[in-house]
């Protein structure tokens, strides 16, 4: 019998174990009350208290279900992924069918997420809406409070900064609010997070390297199932890192220098996450390739109608179309109006206009706006580059409008300031910054080819202010995140 006043003795291995727990309990505990705080704050916004108003710009109750949400959505983006989402819950692989087309428009990730939804709604009897806001705040509570988590360990007090700084901008209440049930606010915060798991100080060993990378290859492939248009980042990623590590490569040999390859070169690093989110996007190429679209294995086939789209007469548009038109989707027919009128005299008398079935094929639309290009190279730069800017310093979530002179010229001005600072003071995640100026270069490269729409740029936006605050937090030479 063991006697009340004997006391037992802890192995040094146990008193490790107990000192570890100590030492990791207290933060820990400390970062789920900040992440609960941040999940009920951004329930109360996504869902407008008490319906989702601000997220699908419709008064929708939270007490909704999904096939009434169905029509209350209406044909945008958010009615369309819950329309692909209920044709799997209700027919299996034959929901397919009627709905190819929005599997041809846009990668799985808002799909896949709308059907756990609707499954688990059929389930338990939990309303969609509920879920839908209770889901998607959940998303961005683990997306803010890891890039707080980033921004903190680097420098006390930075990462709380942007958050509030990110909450009152005209950026991040759209990410957060108008634009939290579509895609575009999650596949911009991926791509952050994919950025900031790069920005790394101090030695990392190859193991710790190798998963910062994975998780990064991860977040970004995340984006790209969300958006389309991060498949086109990825590709530009690997495409230019490659050509400048080669440029470096023949450089070395011209100068009689030595090629060190380093694991983490920021060129090697942003390369290897472009190519791995690359590789983890096989398996829906396959799905898309083999059931959706035989023998396509493309991402998307969103580029296969869009050159009719650019000389499309602007008096056709329908009020439903007014964002195209607004957002100079028909750029053709506005930078060349002698030759969009000889088109449409040609093309209305064909049953099917401007749909590449008419007497233009896609193929001949598009030869059209190259030869167009050069004969006015002029007027198309200049029309697509102040439809840029214009759309850059607008704030409304789906149309040009509501100008925020002081705030977009802060950002520009800030983030010019941020990238010198970091590249002068040799920042130790330049990888990092390389994938964050590389992606803002490829996102806004594709807007020049499409209609403007200020969520567009919504994904810039959030890289400039999180690149300002990486410059704002680094102070030590020896912080690591873990």
């Amino acid at each position: 019998m063991t006697s009340p006043g004997r006391n037992f003795r802890v192995s040094p291995r146990g008193q490790k174990l107990q000192a570890w727990i100590r030492e990791k309990s207290g933060p820990r505990v400390k970062w789920i009350f900040f992440a609960s705080g941040i999940f009920l704050v951004l329930f109360i916004a996504m869902s407008n208290v008490g319906g989702v108003g601000l997220a699908t710009h419709v008064s929708i109750p939270l007490s909704t279900y999904a096939e009434e949400a169905r029509q209350s959505f209406g044909a945008g983006d958010a009615g369309s992924y819950l329309q692909a989402a209920l044709g799997l819950r209700d027919l299996g692989p034959r929901g397919i069918g009627g709905n190819q087309w929005i599997y041809n428009l846009w990668p799985p990730g808002m799909v896949v997420l709308n059907l756990a939804l609707v499954i688990i709604e059929r389930i338990t009897g939990i309303p969609y809406v509920l879920l839908l806001v209770s889901a998607v705040s959940v998303i961005w509570t683990l997306i803010l409070t890891r890039v707080v988590w980033v921004l903190e360990r680097r420098r006390s007090g930075v990462g709380v900064a942007f958050l509030l700084v990110l909450s009152l901008s005209s950026a991040g209440h759209n990410i957060l609010t108008v634009w939290s049930a579509y895609a575009d606010g999650l596949a911009a915060g991926f791509l952050v997070l994919a950025a900031a798991e790069l920005f790394r100080q101090g030695p990392l060993s190859r193991n710790r390297l190798a998963s910062v990378y994975l998780r990064a290859a991860i977040f970004l492939s995340l984006a790209m199932h969300f958006r389309t248009t991060y498949e086109t980042v990825a590709t530009f990623l690997i495409v230019v890192t490659a050509l400048l590590a080669l440029l470096w490569f023949v450089l070395s040999l011209l100068l009689a220098q030595r090629f060190i390859f380093r694991w983490r070169n920021p060129l090697t690093s942003v390369f290897l996450v472009a190519l791995g989110a690359q590789v983890l996007s096989i398996p829906w190429r396959l799905i898309a390739g083999t059931f959706i679209r035989p023998g396509d294995y493309r991402w998307s086939t969103v580029l296969d109608n869009a050159p009719a789209m650019r000389w499309f007469p602007t008096d056709l548009y329908s009020e439903e179309a007014g964002f195209l038109r607004q957002g100079h989707a028909n750029f053709g027919c506005l930078n060349d109006p002698i030759r969009c009128e000889e088109i449409r005299v040609i093309e209305q008398t064909s049953a099917a206009p401007y749909t590449g079935n008419g007497n233009f094929s896609q193929e001949q639309f598009q030869e059209e706006l190259i030869q167009s290009f050069f004969h006015h190279p002029l007027a198309y730069f200049l029309e697509r580059t102040s439809m840029f800017f214009h759309g850059f310093f607008s704030t409304t979530g789906g149309q040009l409008g509501d100008w925020r002179i002081f705030e977009a010229l802060l950002l520009l001005v800030g983030f010019a300031l941020a990238m010198f600072f970091l590249v002068k003071n040799q920042e130790a995640g330049v990888g990092g910054l390389l994938m964050a100026f590389l992606s803002i270069g490829a996102l806004s490269g594709v807007l020049l080819f499409f209609h403007m729409e200020t969520r567009y740029l919504l994904p810039i936006k959030l890289l400039m202010m999180f690149v300002i605050f990486i410059a704002l937090s680094q102070r030590r030479k020896d912080t690591t995140v873990p």
